[in-house]
C-alpha cells in the first residue's frame, strides 16, 4: 500500500524535503520522522516544532550547518543527531544548535559532535536547555565544549557528557541556573 508521508505518527517523514513546507508556520507543529536524513542543511526554527522518531531516527548534518532557534521552542525526542566537521578548515567555533530567546528540550537523544579545530555543541543567549536522558558527546582537534552558555538556563537529568580535545570544557556559564540531576560529565 502507498502512502504519502504526512508528518503524523501513522506516516512518518522519511526526508528534510517533505518536513520543510511545514516549519516556521507561525503556529505549533509536531513531526514524526524515522529513517536516516543525511547532509541536512541549516534548520532555522522561528515557530514551535516537536519532532519524534520512534525508532531512532538518525539527523546527520552537512558541512557548516546548524540548528538555529530564536524566540520559539524546539523539542526533540528518540533521535541520534551527528554533525561531522573534521574536514572543514575554519578556525572559527562551530555549533550544532544556536538559541536566542528559546527554549530547547532535548530527550533521549545522542547527540555527538566532531570538529577539527573548535567547536561547542550548544551556544545559547537569553534561552533554557533541557537535556533529559540522553548523551552527549564532542570532539576536536584544539578547543571543544557542550555548553556556551549567556545569560541561560540548563538543566540535565539522566544525562552523559562528554568532551575530548587538547582544550575542553563541558559548560561555560554566565549568568543563569544550572540544575545537575544523576547526571555524569567527562572531560579528556
Amino acid at each position: 500500500m502507498n502512502y504519502v508521508q504526512d508528518g503524523s505518527a501513522a506516516r512518518p517523514f522519511t526526508s528534510i524535503s517533505q518536513i520543510l513546507p511545514f516549519l516556521n508556520k507561525n503556529k505549533f507543529i509536531k513531526l514524526h520522522i524515522e529513517g536516516d536524513f543525511e547532509n541536512i542543511v541549516s534548520l532555522n526554527f522561528t515557530s514551535p516544532c516537536e519532532i519524534i522518531s520512534k525508532n531512532g531516527a538518525r539527523l546527520s548534518f552537512a558541512k557548516d550547518s546548524f540548528i538555529n532557534v530564536e524566540n520559539t521552542e524546539l523539542k526533540i525526542s528518540n533521535c541520534v543527531l551527528e554533525q561531522n566537521f573534521v574536514d572543514s578548515n575554519s578556525f572559527s567555533q562551530q555549533n550544532l544548535f544556536k538559541l536566542n530567546n528559546a527554549n530547547l528540550i532535548i530527550d533521549n537523544c545522542e547527540t555527538v559532535s566532531l570538529y577539527k579545530n573548535n567547536g561547542s555543541v550548544i551556544f545559547a543567549n537569553n534561552s533554557d536547555i533541557q537535556v533529559l536522558n540522553s548523551g552527549v558527546t564532542v570532539q576536536s582537534g584544539i578547543f571543544a565544549s557542550i555548553f556556551n552558555l549567556l545569560n541561560s538556563n540548563l538543566t540535565c537529568n539522566q544525562t552523559r557528557l562528554s568532551v575530548v580535545s587538547k582544550s575542553a570544557i563541558s559548560l561555560s556559564m554566565n549568568l543563569g541556573k544550572l540544575n545537575l540531576v544523576d547526571s555524569q560529565i567527562q572531560v579528556d
